[in-house]
């Protein structure tokens, strides 16, 4: 969760904190639902006529496992490389519309 404690340090503004953390709560329910669906096509197409998971089942759960766990070590990567921690001596960047100095 340290992603979460960074956004009080990303912005002086209280509504900037909100908004990024809206944007995060919305990208966490999108990934939800897109890990729902992509489990749901792959039971699917595993072309079992049976409705209940079963044995068969096995090799389209280990490819969707690998699948999310790739994902989300890529997303992971990324966040370490492409986000830069604020130094304590202020803050990071200034989102408010009137703001034309930026600390990036």
């Amino acid at each position: 969760m340290s992603h979460v404690a960074l956004i009080s340090k990303l912005t002086s503004s209280s509504d900037n904190r909100v908004t990024l953390y809206s944007y995060r709560q919305a990208a966490n329910v999108v990934s939800s639902i897109v890990v729902y669906m992509v489990t749901f096509f792959m039971l699917k197409s595993n072309g079992n006529s049976n409705e209940q998971v079963s044995q068969d089942d096995n090799s389209s759960f280990g490819l969707i496992s690998m699948a999310i766990v790739g994902v989300g070590l890529i997303f992971t990567v990324m966040f370490q490389m492409l986000v830069k921690e604020p130094s304590d001596q202020g803050w990071l960047i200034d989102l408010s519309p009137d703001s034309s100095n930026s600390k990036l």
